[in-house]
């Protein structure tokens, strides 16, 4: 539904909009993570700001993001998308922070081969399904994960999944409720993190 491609777009500002897949409503065939059906695919962008956004009722990632470079996510609700909420995929310099996640199908954010990452201040939960809060993936250095709450989801809070980490921080985390251990990332530092099943 949007689209930026072919490193086109240097300092770009989105906000102020909601963008309804229809997935409950009028395309009940489209299997649930099609992935030529995400709400925003963004490639190539040079300075990119999402804020007071609203993602819901789709059938892919809710936002994609390869090949991006400073990228700055404040204030946007995914509501039942068919993947990932946010799915950053080799990107430098990404911060999503105060934000809420209602998972459908698989993980909050993913941050997959990235590097200087913040994940800050979100909520996290589910509408009956789904996977992770943050998952992490592939080469990952300077990261961070603070201040999130994480309930009821039926894998850790925070979870690792191949993944090569260079200053990996979990921090100051609550995580409620959600499959046991709460964080499984073996090689990021955590701390201060509250736990409860």
């Amino acid at each position: 539904m949007l689209m930026i491609a072919g490193n086109s777009a240097n300092n770009v500002v989105l906000k102020n909009f909601t963008v309804d897949g229809s997935q409950s409503d009028y395309y009940p065939d489209v299997r649930l993570g099609t992935s030529l059906y995400n709400m925003a695919t963004l490639i190539g962008c040079n300075g990119l700001t999402l804020e007071d956004c609203v993602f819901q009722n789709g059938c892919n990632d809710a936002i994609l993001l390869n090949n991006c470079y400073g990228v700055d996510i404040d204030r946007i609700t995914v509501n039942k998308c068919g993947h990932d909420g946010i799915y950053a995929y080799y990107v430098d310099g990404i911060s999503v922070r105060n934000s809420t996640f209602i998972n459908r199908t698989n993980s909050s954010c993913r941050f997959y081969n990235v590097t200087k990452g913040e994940f800050l201040n979100n909520k996290c939960s589910t509408s009956g399904g789904g996977h992770t809060g943050l998952q992490l993936q592939g080469e990952l250095k300077d990261i961070r994960a603070y201040g999130n709450s994480i309930k009821d989801l039926p894998y850790p809070g925070v979870r690792a999944i191949e993944a090569k980490m260079s200053n990996v921080i979990i921090e100051d985390n609550i995580i409620e409720k959600c499959a046991k251990p709460g964080i499984d990332a073996p090689s990021a530092i955590t701390r201060n993190n509250k736990i409860t099943y």
